[in-house]
């Protein structure tokens, strides 16, 4: 397009007013014009010579009806037909028709031969009028040569004119008639000639436009059938971005670059355009109209041409884009090179608009419909032709498998709408840390793909994938609330164990899988040894799938001991998996599956009914109504909104009061700080529910937690219980939680005691509660129950005076160790 400013001189033809000649030449109308001219005022001297020689008067009043006929054809050719070329030819038709009635009337002999007169107009009027206007014409017509039938066989009055002068005028009359008549067959022919070169040349772009959907080749094919069909010098074919609001052009002929012209340019600096694309207007620019925009008239000089054309490309009645067309020489663009240009115009933009479905298809088929990155069909297309080139040139690539961590429990906390918004989010910032040439693809869920060409060493790779991980775990705002997520990432290099798209893939997924088990936010790189524990993975997750229903899950229970009295408190619901063929899996083994695959809900609610149906059977046995259980939940299960109604159908289910069950959530709980945590919590609080936090310290342990959220128990870990000693500088972070519970006033119990110098520590330090290896390992439901009915205080020989007598004289007073709670709740 125009590389200066291209302000036009607009016409106001609408593209579907073309065919009716708005504000157009016609050539050949103009010559059906001049004859009747000519031939009506060079009849006008022979009647004034026949009514010289005569004497008559009807000859006289013959010349007057020709003469005012040229007189005003002469005067209304050059202003109507700038306004309506339709108007002037009915007029003009009407015109004729009125003379040859007159003529007929004033001279009856020539009444039959003035019947083939009266069909001329219509003849004329054909190529430019059409429906009503040309139907009350042609009703016009047959009228006229109605009452010139009538008047040539009645045989009324004869003129009186002698013989030779009415041979005279039979004539003049037939050469008239015939000479219009062979003009008007002569036009007829040469439009048949040109409709069937139009038909040509429309058959011919349509089928090579059919042999392509590259929109680039369709705008050149269009430019050179265009120029040619309409004799233009030029033709420039270009698109509209509605969104950046620019004119791009596509295709030009010849496709030689036309100086003077650009690629692109922005609409705000070309009014004249804007307005052909909204509007949906024709243009029409003259170098030699001194009205023109200087600006505009530029443009033309620059180019070499002296006079352009522009139209709109329209597809299903939106403007798509703009045909520019534009001659060196002074032959202006008549009705019919312009008629041509629209009907190839509607062809051109329907094959464009095709195109443009068939590319939006196709970005569809190999793309994600919610990220707009890469699908897993196109990722591998490239993974396999990137594989190819690096065989050839030696250089290696990286494939990054990208999962997000706990999504699942993003997903059941804030609903999949938002959950969404997480995934688009995430692409973008995978996007910003890659290169141009690398890909990345979303394979399904949220579990992503990067593709990483042409390494100079495969450390890039990490890299890259350390870049990812910072980027991810930024916190994102999502409808008004911070939401943090992290990622694991497993990296798989070409020539290191993997030398197929597939076994790179299966590589990278091995590696992620790796990154998860030890502890997830991290990028591990595939090792072979990593196959195993993979392949281990995936068994278990099949197997792990119907475990509730199959009935293979078991609930061992673990003592809470008093460590003042001795006496038991309650247990631990600790749920073991019994996999047919293997033995009992530990929680280790499958629980962190279980959360990734969502198995924990429904393990979760299982847990939770068997524990509380447990529970109550001691109570009721035992007759020990003040025996607690305590079930953990997983961040997954705690943000799940069916949460609460069903701890609620569980404890209906056993009849176990409320207060006699202990829910235990880790730090994480808390640090996802949301409406949906506060409103849980606080509804467990209300039902009686007591809430603990599991493993405190291990955790971002933070002492607002504990003030902002309704907790009830805290539980010192066993990695700081293991080192718990009377005197020992290890036990000062054990110390610190116990001081920290009892400034909260907080229960507080101790996992992992398995020693008694441990236990002397713990009962020194003001711990209220334990359990341990030291009391029991966890027990089958029948021989806990054994246990319960036992004794009252099965452990009050661990509980003698295991305190040194300094520290016992102390109990109460300020600790050795310098205190990390001033002045706690109250």
């Amino acid at each position: 397009m125009p590389a200066t400013p291209r302000a036009t001189r607009w016409t106001g033809a609408r593209l579907d007013d073309v065919p009716a000649g708005r504000a157009l030449d016609d050539p050949r109308l103009g010559l059906v014009v001049r004859l009747v001219i000519i031939v009506s005022l060079a009849v006008v001297p022979l009647d004034a010579v026949l009514y010289l020689a005569t004497g008559h008067p009807i000859l006289l009043a013959k010349g007057l009806a020709l003469a005012a006929l040229a007189a005003w054809t002469a005067w209304a050719w050059p202003r109507m037909s700038r306004r309506n070329v339709s108007s002037f030819v009915g007029l003009l038709s009407i015109g004729i028709i009125a003379v040859v009635v007159v003529i007929a009337q004033l001279l009856p002999e020539l009444a039959l031969g003035m019947l083939a007169a009266a069909l001329i107009p219509v003849v004329l009027a054909l190529p430019f009028m059409a429906g009503r206007p040309l139907i009350r014409l042609m009703a016009v017509a047959w009228m006229a040569m109605v009452v010139v039938a009538i008047v040539a066989e009645l045989g009324l009055t004869a003129s009186g004119l002698p013989v030779w002068a009415v041979s005279v005028l039979r004539v003049t009359n037939a050469a008239s008639i015939g000479s219009l008549s062979l003009l008007l067959l002569w036009q007829y022919r040469s439009r048949l000639l040109e409709s069937n070169r139009e038909l040509d040349t429309l058959v011919g772009m349509s089928r090579e436009l059919s042999t392509t959907l590259d929109p680039q080749r369709i705008g050149h094919l269009m430019a050179e059938h265009l120029a040619v069909a309409t004799g233009a010098d030029a033709c420039l074919i270009s698109s509209w971005d509605r969104v950046a609001d620019r004119v791009e052009t596509f295709g030009q002929y010849p496709l030689e670059q036309i100086p003077g012209t650009s690629d692109s340019y922005a609409l705000d600096e070309y009014p004249e355009t804007r307005r052909v694309l909204d509007d949906q207007v024709v243009v029409m620019v003259d170098l030699a109209d001194r009205d023109a925009d200087p600006a505009e008239t530029a443009y033309l000089r620059t180019i070499g041409h002296r006079r352009s054309a522009m139209l709109p490309l329209i597809a299903k009645g939106e403007t798509i884009g703009l045909i520019e067309l534009s001659v060196a020489s002074d032959e202006r663009f008549d009705e019919r090179a312009l008629r041509v240009a629209s009907t190839l115009a509607a062809e051109a933009a329907m094959a464009l608009e095709n195109a443009r479905l068939y590319q939006e298809l196709r970005h569809q088929a190999f793309h994600d419909g919610l990220t707009r990155l890469a699908n897993r069909a196109l990722f591998n297309d490239r993974l396999e032709h990137a594989l190819a080139r690096g065989a050839r040139t030696g250089s290696p690539l990286a494939i990054l498998f990208v999962d997000l961590d706990d999504f699942k429990t993003v997903n059941d906390r804030m609903g999949h709408a938002r959950g969404d918004q997480l995934l688009y989010e995430v692409a973008e910032r995978l996007r910003s840390c890659l290169r141009t040439g690398d890909t990345a693809a979303r394979l399904r869920g949220d579990e992503f793909c990067v593709l990483l060409e042409d390494l100079e060493r495969p450390l890039e790779a990490e890299i890259v994938a350390r870049r990812i991980l910072d980027s991810i775990a930024e916190s994102v705002r999502i409808g008004g609330s911070e939401v943090t997520v992290d990622a694991s990432i497993g990296i798989a290099v070409s020539g290191g164990g993997g030398s197929t798209a597939d076994e790179l893939l299966r590589n990278a997924d091995f590696a992620m899988y790796r990154a998860k088990s030890l502890g997830k936010g991290r990028a591990e790189v595939f090792r072979p040894g990593m196959r195993v524990g993979a392949s281990e993975r995936r068994q278990l997750e099949s197997l792990l799938q119907g475990a509730v229903e199959r009935s293979e899950l078991r609930l061992q229970y673990q003592p809470v001991v008093d460590l003042e009295s001795g006496s038991l408190t309650g247990f631990e619901a600790l749920v073991r998996w019994q996999q047919p063929g293997h033995g009992m899996r530990m929680p280790a083994d499958f629980i962190s599956i279980a959360e990734d695959t969502g198995l924990i809900v429904s393990m979760g609610r299982w847990v939770l009914t068997e524990a509380c149906r447990q529970a109550s059977e001691w109570q009721r046995r035992a007759r020990r109504p003040d025996l607690s259980v305590s079930v953990n939940l997983s961040a997954r299960q705690f943000q799940h909104p069916a949460l609460a109604p069903d701890i609620a159908e569980a404890l209906q289910a056993a009849g176990l009061h409320p207060s006699s069950l202990t829910v235990e959530i880790t730090e994480s709980v808390l640090m996802q700080h949301t409406p949906t945590t506060v409103a849980t919590l606080e509804r467990l609080r209300r039902t009686g529910i007591r809430v603990a936090i599991d493993d405190f310290g291990t955790g971002y342990s933070s002492l607002s937690y504990l003030q902002r959220f309704p907790i009830d128990v805290l539980k010192v870990d066993r990695s700081f219980v293991q080192d718990a000693t009377l005197d020992g500088e290890d036990s000062v972070l054990a110390r610190a939680i116990v001081e920290i519970g009892s400034a909260l006033r907080l229960s507080v119990i101790a996992e992992g005691i398995e020693r008694r110098e441990q236990l002397a520590a713990l009962r020194a330090f003001g711990c209220s509660q334990g359990q341990g290896y030291l009391f029991a390992p966890p027990l089958d439901a029948s021989d806990a129950e054994r246990l319960i009915g036992a004794e009252l205080r099965p452990w009050a020989s661990l509980m003698g005076d295991t305190s040194p007598p300094s520290l016992r004289v102390r109990r109460g007073r300020k600790p050795a160790v310098p205190s990390m709670v001033s002045g706690g709740r109250g």
